[in-house]
């Protein structure tokens, strides 16, 4: 079945830590909930109603918190207990994966998939437009007036003034256009755990180099890498050995191993060690389940 997209996602607001700290820390606290009502993180942090429903849409769509139960996913328990602000780089770059990487995440993923492609410099107005043309089809005149202006102000403000702007992926010129930023090096664990995320979601363990530098939701098309850079950051990884690099007789692909999960690699970037193959090694876990 076809994932249905979701628009709307922020509603006004933005992307505060912490804030979003605050519906973790709830959460951390009674992890034997199976189903977290809104009441409870209103009565827990004082914040208002339509604030804790927006601030729990965010944290969904950062794979931080499951829909429907809003209870913690793997990695929202390792952030709450390792990062509760998203202050380290490894965190925002993963984070930035969930956001963007999630095609049910209509706006965020479009910028980050097309439009910072078809449009190498544009202004929040251009982007403005494009989304709304090309949403038309689909949505009311109302809700595109209402609310689209929101969703891509929330992405402005994430990646300029919020703590993803330490990422630098957009960047803002003094006639204020907006450009993508080529990322060469991002930490080999976020990298990793968002390759092995890919690998985890379209059940395959063999990619072709090419196909996954140019498959949109994945990281080397997130990050604005081209095919040479990604390759370079694989052969980091091969030599570290968390995937294979086969560049031999023909053959220009990763191989994932079957050990491995992409939680292990976030665990790792937290406790400052090697990541611990999973077991058993037939089991694969999803990061965001």
């Amino acid at each position: 079945m076809q994932k249905k997209r979701k628009l709307q996602i922020s509603n006004g607001y933005y992307l505060v830590f912490e804030q979003l700290a605050q519906l973790l820390v709830v959460l951390k606290e009674r992890p034997h909930l199976k189903r977290v009502p809104r009441r409870l993180f209103m009565d827990q942090t004082g914040l208002a109603e339509r604030q804790v429903e927006n601030l729990v849409s965010i944290a969904c769509a950062v794979g931080l918190i499951r829909p429907v139960t809003s209870t913690l996913t793997a990695f929202g328990a390792l952030v709450v207990e390792h990062d509760g602000f998203a202050d380290q780089i490894a965190t925002l770059e993963f984070l930035h994966f969930c956001g963007a990487g999630n095609d049910r995440n209509l706006v965020w993923f479009d910028l980050f998939n097309e439009l910072l492609y078809e449009l190498p410099s544009a202004t929040a107005g251009d982007w403005l437009a494009r989304f709304r043309e090309k949403c038309a089809p689909t949505y009311s005149r109302k809700t595109l007036t209402d609310h689209l202006q929101h969703e891509v102000r929330f992405l402005v403000d994430a990646y300029t003034k919020r703590n993803l702007r330490k990422l630098e992926l957009i960047v803002e010129g003094p006639d204020g256009r907006f450009q993508a930023r080529r990322y060469a090096s991002p930490d080999p664990h976020a990298l990793s755990a968002m390759i092995y995320s890919v690998a985890t979601g379209q059940k395959r363990n063999v990619w072709e180099v090419a196909e996954m530098a140019e498959m949109p939701g994945g990281p080397a098309m997130l990050l604005h890498m081209d095919i040479g850079t990604f390759r370079t950051n694989l052969e980091k990884l091969h030599e570290r050995g968390w995937l294979r690099l086969e560049s031999r007789h023909n053959l220009d692909q990763v191989r994932l191993r079957d050990e491995f999960t992409p939680l292990c690699f976030m665990e790792a970037y937290y406790q400052g060690r090697e990541p611990a193959p999973a077991r058993p090694p037939a089991k694969r876990q999803g990061l965001l389940l």
